[in-house]
């Protein structure tokens, strides 16, 4: 079974990130060494410098604006993920709207064509409107107009971890938790992990090659040229694949 992730690898969280402060991506990209997970530090900076504070409802301007504080640095992440769930609270929308990456449609269709039984598994924020949202988004992306129920959401990937089952995931803490416990991997190439050179232009076709290795296209009775045909068949041959990659990159 494939245990596919959200954020990171079919959502935009970064992009979702970047509108809530009102950041530009290329500024942040620009500020981010890749390979390092921790957008915090990268936020905080810019929020630091360019964030109008009087924009925010005064409730949470003065608890965020005190993480700013020296004494208050360490802080900042809890600040930022209460800036994140509090924009949440009501409806859940930070996370049911979050955006679709450009290949999250034909990621999908990677998955279904190797015949793998997949869910999601995601972990949600501590907030519960997390759960709500990530529910939302998958019922408005993945259920073809049904209630979808295939997901796991939980920090504690490594649980769903067994010799049958590869985790998709572009967090490597998390991948490096579930190989421990017997499972099998595929590091999903980020900007923040040390697949990143991978990452953008060519990605999907990276993805193949991978489940390849593993074993996964064998058992369907797949090849991997048939599985890229396929895909560039779906787009009627007008572009290639590596046209897939999303703006920031």
């Amino acid at each position: 079974m494939i245990l596919l992730d959200m954020d990171g690898v079919l959502t935009n969280f970064v992009k979702g990130i970047c509108e809530l402060f009102e950041i530009d991506p290329a500024e942040l990209y620009a500020k981010w060494a890749k390979g390092d997970y921790d957008i915090c530090i990268v936020i905080q900076e810019m929020l630091g410098t360019n964030f109008v504070w009087e924009d925010l409802d005064p409730i949470i301007r003065s608890r965020t604006r005190s993480a700013f504080k020296p004494e208050r640095l360490s802080h900042w992440k809890d600040e930022m993920w209460f800036l994140v769930d509090y924009h949440s609270f009501r409806d859940g929308s930070f996370w049911r709207d979050l955006q679709s990456y450009s290949w999250t449609r034909l990621l999908l269709k990677i998955i279904n064509l190797v015949g793998e039984d997949w869910v999601i598994c995601s972990t949600p924020s501590k907030s519960g409107t997390s759960h709500h949202g990530k529910v939302d988004w998958m019922n408005c992306h993945l259920a073809n107009g049904k209630v979808f129920r295939d997901y796991v959401l939980t920090p504690r990937k490594d649980a769903c971890a067994s010799e049958f089952n590869i985790l998709i995931d572009d967090n490597e803490s998390n991948c490096a938790n579930f190989e421990k416990m017997g499972g099998h991997t595929i590091l999903f190439p980020q900007w923040w992990n040390r697949n990143h050179k991978h990452a953008g232009p060519g990605v999907l076709d990276w993805l193949v090659t991978q489940l390849s290795k593993v074993g996964v296209l064998e058992n369907g009775g797949h090849e991997h040229g048939d599985i890229i045909e396929a895909i560039r068949d779906d787009r009627g041959n007008q572009e290639s694949l590596d046209s897939t990659a999303p703006a920031e990159w």
